[in-house]
């Protein structure tokens, strides 16, 4: 009876000291999911950084003559974008359907774009 106590003590500790000596799978794993995390970021963010780039070349092309280069040039894209709507006739409220903003921020934008 006591011989097996013994010797699953002693196994049991063998085995406890062997797992320091051994390499950590899980730990490698994880840094190369966290890699592929970290790329997979940097790719989503060159990817959104392309398309805002394309958003802002289309609506460049589809602004009225009207505006001068220099107005266009100093507005965000998203002024850019109301005053283009505006000047086209649409509602506050489809112009706020269209950008995703909200009602007043329309209104405040155009009464930034009549005062200039």
């Amino acid at each position: 009876m006591l011989f097996p106590f013994v010797s699953l003590i002693i196994i049991s500790i063998v085995l406890y000291i062997l797992s320091f000596f051994v390499q950590d799978r899980f730990g490698e794993l994880e840094k190369q999911i966290e890699q592929l995390s970290i790329s997979n970021f940097q790719e989503s963010y060159k990817l959104k950084k392309r398309i805002k780039v394309l958003e802002e070349e289309l609506l460049m092309e589809a602004m009225p003559e009207k505006f001068t280069q220099k107005e266009t040039m100093s507005q965000p894209p998203l002024l850019k974008e109301v005053q283009r709507l505006s000047a086209q006739g649409l509602t506050v409220k489809e112009i706020a359907q269209k950008t995703a903003l909200q009602e007043h921020d329309v209104k405040a934008i155009i009464y930034q774009i009549g005062e200039k």
